[in-house]
């Protein structure tokens, strides 16, 4: 397709190489960023490497604490090949963010049809920058977890289906349900996504249509999933992944996520009526992908969002909200023609909407940015750090015991045996809500690491810590080290037995 060089195009390619320098400069500002959830997965790929399977420790009950097996797979790689697995998934996910921009592109241009070609790229170009704008898409690129990848796969689904329902050909239903087994093994909840999005898209089929539709749904979906799943039955003997029980056992009510789902939908205020209106304008091609959005959307009313800093769950569905916000956007350009004449005017008043939502989107940047380097900061200084030096007290790997309630960079850092006493590795604590101080003990750790609000005096930021740290006073520990991952409110309590050989080692620390 031959590119005219006109002052539309001129203005895409514009807008497109600003948003390079920008996305390049919030990855940087970001780039330290990595969750302390995000080593949690990284000791299920080591433990794959090391030959032991996708467990937490090496021995005993396998547990399933990380919720992304195909990430997990992935975080493998660097694993086998000596590589820096922090590099590796910050790299990987910026791929992922590239190619998800790709499709984006791709689908505004799709889903435009009665504007000008000209115009199309200029559209993508300012929805592309709309999403390298908004709140968290580069934040979570860089924090080592599933989430770039797992919007990528979202965003390849919906571009599939559309051109499915436009086509209606096998090939496509084959890649469709293919991307939708991936999509399942990624987050537990893709699999609402897949299934409405499915299920919706099979009301447009007629007879003969709906026959091999509904082959391949089976074929290469559900067996797919089947299989999948029935091995983790028989390896895990749960239903859905740890942190899924953690979730729900400890929601206060049936909508535990309700306020988070509002502040992401209020984050886009006066926007959501222009995706509502690109979602009608294109309704025959965009139904079923509006229908599964908005299901993911509801479905995270109901659990508890742990660890769900700037929207962590519901960031995935921005691209593509983004992506209906600029359909609604190109048609009501269109249709002020019969108002306003010139195009150029009212497609000033069109960039006049972006730059507005570029600016709500741009307030939060500077909070962001100051929690992602504090965060980062703490994270090296504190758990990354007592990880680190643990691996050194340790002449073998998982021969000493840690009790942790972060149980992510200290476990993968240190490759010690570790009871997470949060949870989400843990199958009795996961699934009774018991962090009873006497299961612990009877592991019996060389050290306990407390998290405190204070220094001086034990307040613990989780509550059943205080009986953790009682129990753990009357069996002789005491406090052998201080680290400090925030100075205002977040410090970590090592405690062991002073007479030990750990505990001596601990107190000679500096």
């Amino acid at each position: 397709m031959n590119i005219r060089l006109n002052k539309y195009n001129i203005i895409a390619f514009f807008v497109f190489f600003i948003s390079i320098p920008i996305f390049c400069i919030l990855l940087v500002k970001y780039w330290n960023l990595t969750f302390d959830d995000s080593f949690i997965t990284f000791r299920y790929s080591k433990m794959m490497a090391l030959g032991f399977g996708p467990r937490f420790n090496p021995s005993g009950i396998p547990e399933e604490g990380y919720t992304s097996f195909l990430w997990m797979l992935i975080m493998v790689v660097p694993h086998l090949i000596g590589g820096d697995a922090i590099v590796f998934s910050k790299i990987v996910g910026i791929l992922f963010f590239i190619l998800s921009m790709c499709f984006v592109f791709l689908l505004i241009k799709t889903l435009i049809p009665f504007i000008q070609d000209d115009l199309k790229n200029l559209f993508a170009s300012l929805g592309i920058l709309l999403i390298i704008l908004f709140r968290g898409n580069v934040f979570h690129i860089v924090t080592g977890m599933e989430t770039s990848l797992f919007a990528f796969l979202l965003v390849l689904f919906a571009y599939i289906n559309i051109r499915f329902l436009r086509e209606k050909k096998r090939n496509l239903s084959v890649i469709l349900f293919i991307t939708g087994f991936l999509i399942g093994i990624t987050r537990p909840e893709g699999n609402l996504y897949v299934l409405v999005a499915s299920l919706s898209t099979f009301f447009f089929l007629n007879r003969q249509e709906k026959i091999f539709y509904i082959k391949n749904f089976i074929l290469f979906y559900v067996l797919p999933g089947l299989g999948y799943f029935s091995w983790r039955w028989w390896y895990y003997g749960n239903f859905l992944p740890l942190p899924f029980y953690i979730k729900i056992a400890g929601r206060r009510s049936y909508f535990a996520g309700l306020k988070e789902v509002l502040g992401f939908l209020n984050y886009f205020s006066f926007t959501l009526v222009f995706l509502l209106l690109g979602t009608v304008m294109s309704w025959k091609k965009t139904i079923p992908v509006f229908i599964a959005i908005s299901s993911m959307i509801f479905f995270f009313i109901y659990p508890r969002h742990i660890m769900g800093l700037e929207w962590r769950f519901l960031n995935p569905v921005c691209a593509l909200m983004i992506v209906f916000i600029m359909i609604g956007l190109g048609y009501i350009y269109e249709k002020m023609s019969a108002y306003i004449v010139s195009k150029n005017v009212r497609l000033i008043l069109i960039v006049l909407v972006i730059a507005v939502t570029c600016y709500r989107f741009l307030l939060p940047l500077p909070i962001s940015l100051k929690y992602a380097r504090g965060y980062s900061r703490g994270l090296k200084m504190a758990h990354i750090k007592l990880g680190k030096v643990l691996n050194k007290l340790s002449d073998k790997n998982f021969s000493k015991v840690v009790a942790v309630g972060d149980a992510g960079a200290v476990p993968y850092f240190s490759m010690w045996k570790t009871i997470d006493t949060y949870g989400l590795n843990d199958v009795y604590i996961a699934m009774t809500g018991n962090h009873n101080p006497d299961y612990i003990f009877r592991k019996k750790p060389d050290i306990v690491v407390l998290i405190s609000f204070s220094s001086t005096d034990f307040i613990p930021h989780l509550k059943w810590e205080l009986d953790i740290y009682t129990e753990s006073i009357r069996r002789g520990y005491s406090k052998v080290k201080l680290l400090v991952f925030s100075e205002r409110n977040y410090f970590l309590w090592v405690m062991a037995d002073p007479n030990t050989e750990i505990g001596r080692k601990l107190l000679q620390w500096y």
